[in-house]
């Protein structure tokens, strides 16, 4: 269950992670890519913390209309992007089995 509800937060980062290992640059603008994409990836997973040390209680009104809109998005848009993962998948197998290439 855990790694289910990590897919969606662990694909894009991979995805980006490829993306910059293979334009091939330097080993220090590629550290400094990593660490770059690395600060802006956890940004909004500090911003919780942040926000409850700065504003306290009152916080917590912020954070559950987040909740809420949160909730709401992901239960239309996660069916969404996961029929359409599950779709791409299935062309990629069968380009692969038709022509022997896969579609990524």
């Amino acid at each position: 269950m855990v790694n289910f509800v990590g897919i969606p937060f662990a694909l894009p980062y991979f995805a980006a992670l490829d993306q910059i290992l293979k334009a091939n640059f330097a080993v220090t603008e590629t550290l400094l890519l990593l660490l770059s994409y690395n600060i802006l990836y956890a940004l909004p997973f500090t911003i919780v913390p942040i926000l409850v040390a700065i504003l306290g209680a009152g916080s917590q009104s912020i954070l559950q209309s987040i909740n809420t809109f949160l909730e709401r998005v992901s239960a239309v848009l996660m069916p969404v992007l996961l029929i359409l993962l599950g779709g791409a998948l299935v062309a990629d197998a069968t380009n692969y089995f038709v022509t022997g290439k896969g579609l990524f």
